[in-house]
């Protein structure tokens, strides 16, 4: 009976993200709002049934019911119930129908959210959004199916993945993982909405910066929970071994970071309209790359699913997103063109766009050294392996790059920096730099590796603490306040400048423990 349930609201969902998704079309094209809330319904519809699917297997896996076979694949009767309870998202089908739980939540939460403001763009997101969720039910509903019965039913299961039961970031790697793949659809839902309906000012990029923020976060979340997990669990001593299937969380967090900085020129300066674009239509198309690697087979990992027929549903999906997105992003080249260039050659905008050059330089080594080996296999059938040595030489020194501009982008001007600012600005933190670095060669550090991004560490720290100083000081001039009170309401206030600074900041610690 539960099974039964779960099927039915796997394919309620389906009805509704279809229906959804023409409701909302029509609703655009007529200006009905009765339409438009009909779909935002159909949306919240479709996440209940989701949940209800959800549940529905939560139940079978902690009751073991060997009748559904993705529970006794996955499960034992001496499982105990936590472990049973994880195993949701532990291989390939229950994964695909929490991912679609997630998928709707996140849309649920857009509409609802937006439901009385930019209603001409809201009904074309809405219209993307139920389509991409209606994808994922449909995925579940053939292919896919996680209520698939077992006859005869067996006496005991396989039980669940030795990986599963030897760390607790088993309970958080995924979930984190989905939450930022999932949520990434929505800027994509926006980016589609905006170049329908011709609304690209600097609005729509607000919207989407904020909504790709949040899954950035998780996605970033989940990218070091995986990297921590490595470390303690699989016995090789590190955190990050280039594997295909870390790869393809990695690649999407990338354009994710570059489009993160491009908004902000875009916004402030009306440049790099096409490239923030372009970005947005990127990152979701590599979320889809990532599920295809994870999901079809076609890569060895130890993090990747077992064989299964969803490769192909994801290999249209991946066509289908990208051609129909790039004829949009065409069709409004003309829109698009034009915006403020960079003023100078040592300007924050420019610091900005060679930002997203490096980040773009590294998402095509990564993604190149990642498909070559299932290239090379497919046309000539020959086997070759593309390992850490090469991405290391490869995307060092753009990640070393990185790490300066980090530091130096934020404290350049918009516009044309004079010498005169370059000299008061950077000569502190360079000095900073070299006497630690000095320090660490006095005390026994010999490689040039950790000595270097030590001290480019210690000069990007130096430039950020010389910001927050000099911001604090001349808000205390200006307002007649104490030091103390200055730097709290300036960082308080400032939270988009100084919540990047905090990031920036935990880089700079992860690169200094990485290199040494």
């Amino acid at each position: 009976m539960i099974p039964g349930i779960g099927h039915t609201a796997v394919l309620v969902g389906l009805a509704l993200t279809v229906y959804a998704a023409v409701a909302f079309v029509l609703a655009a094209r007529g200006a009905d709002p009765r339409l438009a809330a009909s779909g935002r319904r159909a949306v919240i519809g479709s996440f209940g049934a989701a949940a209800v699917g959800c549940a529905a297997m939560m139940i079978s896996l902690l009751t073991h019911d060997f009748s559904v076979l993705y529970v006794a694949e996955n499960n034992a009767s001496t499982t105990p119930a936590f472990i049973s309870a994880i195993s949701l998202w532990a291989a390939l089908e229950g994964s695909i129908l929490f991912w679609t739980l997630l998928a709707t939540g996140w849309a649920a939460l857009v509409l609802h959210r937006h439901r009385d403001r930019h209603r001409a763009l809201m009904t074309w997101v809405g219209a993307t959004l139920a389509t991409v969720n209606a994808f994922f039910f449909a995925v579940m509903v053939w292919p896919g199916n996680p209520f698939t019965l077992t006859s005869p039913v067996t006496a005991e299961g396989s039980g669940p993945n030795a990986l599963l039961q030897n760390h607790p970031f088993m309970a958080l790697h995924p979930p984190l993982l989905y939450l930022g793949y999932t949520g990434l659809a929505v800027p994509f839902a926006f980016g589609v909405a905006a170049l329908i309906t011709k609304r690209l000012d600097e609005e729509w990029l607000r919207i989407v910066r904020r909504w790709t923020l949040i899954p950035w976060i998780f996605l970033t979340l989940g990218i070091t929970a995986g990297a921590w997990w490595s470390y303690e669990v699989l016995g090789w001593g590190g955190y990050w071994a280039w594997d295909p299937v870390e790869n393809a969380a990695l690649l999407p967090w990338l354009t994710a970071t570059a489009f993160i900085h491009s908004s902000m020129v875009a916004e402030r300066r009306g440049g790099l309209r096409i490239w923030s674009s372009a970005l947005v239509i990127a990152t979701f198309v590599l979320t889809l790359v990532g599920t295809f690697l994870t999901r079809s087979g076609v890569v060895a990992s130890v993090h990747s699913f077992t064989q299964s027929s969803i490769g192909p549903w994801f290999l249209a999906a991946i066509l289908i997103a990208l051609a129909g997105a790039l004829t949009l992003l065409v069709w409004r080249l003309p829109e698009l063109i034009g915006g403020g260039r960079p003023s100078g050659t040592v300007s924050r905008e420019s610091a900005f766009l060679l930002n997203n050059v490096l980040f773009l330089g590294l998402t095509f080594a990564v993604l190149f050294g990642t498909l070559l080996p299932l290239l090379v296999a497919a046309t000539s059938g020959d086997t070759i392996s593309v390992g850490a040595p090469w991405f290391n030489t490869v995307t060092v020194p753009m990640f070393i790059a990185l790490l300066f501009l980090m530091g130096v982008g934020p404290a350049l001007p918009w516009g044309t920096a004079g010498w005169v600012t370059v000299r008061e600005r950077f000569t502190i933190p360079l000095l900073a730099a070299v006497l630690v670095t000095a320090a660490a060669l006095a005390v026994g550090l010999r490689s040039w590796g950790p000595l270097g991004t030590l001290g480019l560490a210690v000069f990007v720290a130096g430039i950020m603490v010389d910001e927050v100083v000099r911001g604090a000081q001349a808000r205390a001039r200006s307002r007649d306040e104490d030091p103390a009170t200055a730097v709290w309401r300036l960082t308080t206030r400032n939270r988009r400048r100084y919540g990047g600074y905090t990031v920036h900041v935990g880089v700079l610690v992860m690169a200094v423990a990485v290199a040494i």
